[in-house]
């Protein structure tokens, strides 16, 4: 299963990378106004590593948790 990057969390000196599974990501982007650009949106996370707080909020509305959280 494919894991999105969607949020960066800053803790005093620290930097964590808040990642969900690809299939939560995709539900909560269908979800949004801007979700006809699920895919440019998605790739972007994926590519880029471009955060998306949008889907944060919703992921956390639905009670999704967080499959993984990556320290930078």
């Amino acid at each position: 299963m494919k894991q999105l990057g969607v949020a960066i969390s800053k803790e005093k000196d620290r930097e964590f990378r808040i990642c969900f599974s690809e299939n939560d990501v995709r539900r909560a982007c269908h979800m949004m106004v801007c979700g006809h650009y699920t895919e440019s949106c998605m790739r972007l996370m994926e590519e880029s590593g471009v955060t998306c707080e949008l889907c944060y909020a919703v992921l956390t509305a639905l009670g999704k948790y967080p499959s993984r959280i990556e320290s930078n």
